[in-house]
């Protein structure tokens, strides 16, 4: 699915030929087996059948839009970030789904002001913490969900010129309302030694107003 995504001629013709081969037939798809999945009751294979088309899904639509702003720009219009909030909403203990649901999301909007706006208007924010918390023994999952975040939070020209000087002090208080502070510190405690992951919940919480202790660093090691 990966290389399918990455085919130039694959997104030339979901362009070109929308009408047959149109992103909204995956994400039609996505969503329907969501919904499906909402409506089972004590059937854990077509569960597991319904979070593995979700899982393939985004991996399929992060391939898509990977290096491609047109691309990127096409998913979130088709409902592709909406669907993936659906899905680690529902979905929040399924580590695979959620991972790639992140990870689709965090490729559509870096450096997409327009696309940003859109997750935050969808108030992205408490359902990426609460994924988070709820898959801490994923280090990709952390890594995705805080990339999202420090990239949503973050303040710079684009941004606010797209997104009509949004507010974003106000969103970063409705982010440590839902929890941001927890959520941020757990990752850090649990996975020290992933330094990206640090750097972008440091830079976090200092940016957010987190003041109770020392803000944790980044080790190191020497090398011999």
């Amino acid at each position: 699915l990966s290389l399918i995504g990455k085919n130039a001629k694959v997104r030339e013709r979901i362009l070109l030929e929308a009408d047959t081969f149109g992103l909204n037939l995956p994400i039609d798809a996505v969503r329907r087996a969501l919904q499906r999945a909402q409506q089972i009751e004590h059937d854990e294979i077509r569960e597991m059948a319904s979070a593995e088309l979700q899982r393939k899904g985004f991996l399929a639509l992060g391939s898509l839009a990977d290096g491609d702003k047109d691309m990127a720009r096409l998913v979130v219009q088709e409902g592709g970030a909406d669907a993936a909030l659906e899905a680690i909403d529902w979905f929040r203990c399924h580590a695979d789904v959620v991972n790639w649901a992140l990870w689709s999301l965090f490729i559509v909007c870096y450096e997409e002001p327009a696309n940003k706006f859109e997750l935050i208007r969808q108030a992205a924010v408490p359902k990426i913490l609460q994924a988070m918390h709820h898959c801490p023994d994923r280090l990709d999952v952390c890594r995705h969900g805080m990339a999202i975040l420090f990239d949503l939070l973050r303040e710079d020209t684009a941004t606010c010129h797209a997104t009509q000087r949004l507010d974003m002090w106000r969103i970063r208080d409705l982010a440590r309302s839902a929890g941001l502070h927890d959520v941020v510190l757990e990752v850090l405690e649990a996975y020290p030694e992933a330094s990206d992951v640090v750097m972008m919940g440091s830079e976090l919480l200092a940016g957010t107003g987190y003041s109770q202790t020392e803000l944790p660093t980044v080790q190191i090691e020497e090398l011999d």
